[in-house]
């Protein structure tokens, strides 16, 4: 009998944003979340913290 095993892999990526408060209107988390969404702030390889490997067996 042949047993499953299920692997999660979650990697982590940080990075840090600096906001000029008089150089945008509003909240600053806002403004990154929207330029985030708007593609205009991308994450990569580079901004890698951590990764984390949990497996589950089935079966």
């Amino acid at each position: 009998m042949s047993q499953i095993v299920m692997v999660c892999i979650t990697e982590t990526l940080e990075r840090v944003i600096e906001v000029d408060k008089n150089q945008i209107d509003g909240d600053a988390v806002a403004y990154v979340k929207e330029q985030y969404h708007k593609g205009e702030i991308i994450l990569d390889s580079s901004d890698l913290v951590e990764v984390e490997f949990i497996g589950t067996a089935w079966g």
